[in-house]
């Protein structure tokens, strides 16, 4: 926590938090200067409401992604609205890498079946990288009605910010295309070997490619590994 002047708005925010949660019973060991998705567990929803209170009260986004990610914690439903409208807005052409990166990622952690569908328009409309999240946690939740959005991503140059480009963070735009090959490995169904062997020779795969990165050939090997090792072990779930 920082105690320069121009952070006490947030400060105040952080003490005030604090004292209302100790009123519930959490006592001193919950006053770190740090709260993230291993503070609270699925039996303190009590500090849901209390923690999406402040969130829009903090003036730096730091301090309102530190307690979004504390809100990542598997039935933590209260919290889903408010994440998916954060994800919404966060969307490009309005794109706040940092934001829409820790709501995917807290949707993932909190696993709220409800929005099923809603998670299925984010992974098939305006995808970014960060759906890459959404993606893994409907393969590990192994959502049928999601393979053919998986299909679909599986030649998906994911969306990324503009500044990654001709940088080695130019990759991450695969990431979700390889999160769509380890979904598929989830489900116990040959068939969908055939959409994902090709990957066993990415080299031969024309879009997989970098927009005159430096050193784009250490990249590409990168990737192409990546794409290899991700697709043996996608095959070999499948088989089992």
């Amino acid at each position: 926590m920082c105690f320069e002047p121009i952070y006490s708005h947030d400060n105040k925010l952080k003490k005030q938090f604090y004292k209302e949660i100790a009123k519930l019973g959490y006592g001193f060991k919950y006053r770190q200067f740090t709260i993230c998705c291993k503070t609270f567990t699925s039996n303190d929803t009590a500090v849901v409401p209390i923690i999406l209170k402040y969130l829009d009260q903090f003036e730096r986004e730091g301090c309102k992604l530190q307690f979004m990610n504390a809100l990542g914690v598997k039935g933590f439903y209260e919290a889903s609205e408010y994440l998916i409208k954060e994800y919404k807005k966060n969307l490009p052409p309005h794109y706040n890498q940092p934001v829409l990166n820790e709501a995917s990622q807290t949707l993932a952690r909190i696993c709220d079946l409800r929005f099923i569908d809603t998670y299925i328009e984010f992974i098939s409309n305006n995808v970014t990288m960060e759906a890459g999240y959404i993606v893994e946690m409907l393969g590990k939740l192994k959502v049928e009605k999601a393979i053919p959005s998986f299909i679909n991503l599986l030649d998906y140059v994911a969306i990324i910010p503009q500044e990654w480009y001709k940088s080695v963070l130019e990759e991450q735009k695969f990431y979700v295309s390889q999160c769509a090959i380890k979904a598929l490995g989830r489900f116990k169904d040959h068939n969908l070997i055939q959409y994902i062997e090709k990957f066993l020779s990415p080299e031969n795969i024309d879009w997989i490619k970098f927009d005159n990165v430096d050193n784009e050939t250490l990249c590409k090997k990168s990737v192409l590994a990546d794409y290899k090792k991700i697709t043996l072990q996608a095959i070999s779930n499948i088989k089992k």
